[in-house]
């Protein structure tokens, strides 16, 4: 689309600058001319004025084509223009809308962070505990057989 619009701007300029030198020259012709006066070279009938010659009718309408074929072109880079801004506004859209999905994406992975460290901790704090009720329970099982053995040893005294 850039390139585009480059090489039609370019174009433009190069089709203006003929253009105001073709009209140069018409403004000399008609300030040398006698018969060029009026503004216009058409008649209340919409007739060339009979005093033209037939050059300058050429001219003249070379000249409206000119102008109307500007007049195309200037219509052609203005909807290439409004395109332009339409893509623009389209990607200013875009560019908020990814933004705001980069921002949550930002926040989700500060708070996986901050979950994953609390669970680290949770699960030092879970094996410190089973650790502890392990040993509780070595010691249980060690005080009850200490104390069947005394059981066995005062019963076997006794027989």
């Amino acid at each position: 689309q850039k390139g585009y619009l480059q090489k039609l701007s370019q174009e433009f300029r190069k089709q203006q600058k003929g253009y105001l030198q073709r009209l140069r020259k018409q403004q000399e012709v008609t300030a040398l001319s006698p018969t060029f006066g009026g503004p216009s070279l058409l008649d209340d009938t919409g007739d060339y004025d009979a005093g033209f010659t037939e050059s300058q009718i050429l001219k003249s309408r070379e000249s409206e084509n000119l102008v109307a074929e500007r007049e195309k072109d200037i219509q052609a880079i203005v909807r290439s223009v409004e395109e332009l801004a339409t893509i623009m506004r389209d990607l200013s859209v875009l560019v908020i809308d990814q933004g705001s999905v980069v921002d949550r994406i930002d926040y989700n992975m500060e708070q996986v962070a901050t979950h994953v460290e609390e669970g680290v901790k949770e699960l030092v704090k879970a094996e410190k505990h089973q650790k502890s009720s392990r040993m509780m329970l070595c010691i249980m099982f060690l005080f009850c057989a200490c104390i069947l053995m005394i059981f066995v040893v005062m019963f076997q005294k006794l027989l």
